[in-house]
């Protein structure tokens, strides 16, 4: 038309329109065919990056929304889960390499698909041991809360795999989970982008690694640190009555693990409480079935509870003897004797400290001198 109509009919000139035309036709077919393979690019190097880390569902969000994928480090409050199987070394050497493979298949497809179905991002595997976190790469503001249910599904899972005999030669499998949360670095580390590893960095997840190993020490089975609690059960940090928490919990103390100076409050995760929002147990035996390390004396959970609040707070106010006192109920009525111990043995090296008992020296605190 303008080369007809205007040019020709009114000016007499005569334009050549096919070679620009072909030109703007082919640069907008080449821009388009740049950008259908830029973004199949990039979503595929999404799904290679996070296919092995979170669920399907949500690689597909982070495949359909770029932003929310970046690999970039950044600081985030997380978190974070380490799992381990308790005397495992033992039942390896003695299945052999090809059964212990096998047997491991078995646990870790179970407790993958848990963490997967609670939103986790599965960092990596550690031998016989899982590492995970929340938060991240989709933002969670339940990340707390997340990692405690599937810690709890966890272990009633395994549990059940044993009395199903899952594991036949490789007998029932004995599992420690320590829990912790707070500002962390998340990201891709090493040498992006082909040697590196999307994971966290900082104190929370040294902490949940040692919290693990505790609980070998305590006879626990679940250590969460004080902020995991703080978040995942405001109720309970709030102070409420126990019918109110969303979790069930026991104090530990006041306890500093190996490699660090600072206690941390620490906290035995044992079940799903009554709860304000009706997910948790509804009664008194739901709470009871629910329970996942039930005192070996009873079931009078309150009772050992009660008295395990009172013992160690008799220990944090610096009343020895009285403390003393209520560990011994706590061994002879309900059997916790790895916990009585832990205590018994931190009074007596706070007893032979020249200042030990002194105002200002003492402040509660149970040191873990090992792994």
């Amino acid at each position: 038309f303008v080369s007809g109509w205007a040019l020709w009919d009114h000016g007499r000139l005569i334009a050549t329109v096919a070679a620009p035309s072909l030109a703007v036709g082919l640069s907008w077919a080449g821009v388009l065919m740049h950008r259908l393979f830029v973004e199949q690019r990039t979503r595929r190097r999404t799904e290679e990056r996070f296919r092995s880390y979170v669920s399907p569902a949500v690689v597909e969000i982070l495949v359909n929304n770029p932003s929310l994928s970046s690999m970039a480090a950044q600081e985030r409050e997380l978190t974070v889960m380490f799992t381990d199987l308790a005397g495992f070394t033992t039942t390896a050497e003695r299945l052999g390499s090809v059964r212990t493979a096998q047997l491991l298949g078995t646990y870790f497809g179970a407790m993958t698909r848990i963490l997967q179905s609670h939103a986790a991002t599965l960092d990596k595997y550690l031998g016989d041991g899982i590492m995970a976190f929340w938060g991240a790469p989709l933002a969670d503001a339940g990340h707390a809360e997340h990692a405690c249910r599937a810690a709890l599904e966890m272990l009633g899972t395994l549990d059940r795999m044993n009395e199903a005999g899952a594991f036949s030669d490789g007998g029932p499998l004995g599992m420690r989970i320590g829990l912790a949360a707070g500002e962390l670095m998340v990201g891709d580390f090493g040498n992006p982008p082909r040697n590196s590893s999307y994971t966290v960095l900082g104190d929370p997840s040294n902490l949940a690694a040692r919290l693990e190993s505790a609980n070998r020490f305590f006879g626990t089975r679940i250590l969460a640190s004080g902020r995991v609690r703080e978040l995942a059960d405001p109720g309970a940090a709030a102070g409420a009555p126990r019918s109110g928490h969303a979790f069930l919990w026991r104090p530990i103390g006041r306890v500093v693990v190996k490699g660090k100076v600072a206690y941390a409050e620490v906290y035995e995760l044992l079940g799903v409480g009554e709860g304000a929002d009706g997910r948790g147990a509804r009664n008194a035996s739901e709470r009871e079935a629910a329970l996942l390390h039930p005192p070996a004396g009873g079931g009078r959970t309150e009772e050992w509870i009660a008295l395990t609040e009172q013992a160690i707070g008799a220990y944090v106010a610096g009343d020895f003897d009285l403390a003393v006192r209520l560990l011994d109920r706590l061994t002879g009525e309900f059997g916790d004797t790895k916990l009585a111990e832990v205590y018994r043995a931190s009074m007596d090296a706070w007893r032979a400290r020249p200042d030990g008992l002194r105002p200002g020296v003492f402040d509660g605190t149970v040191w873990l001198g090992e792994k």
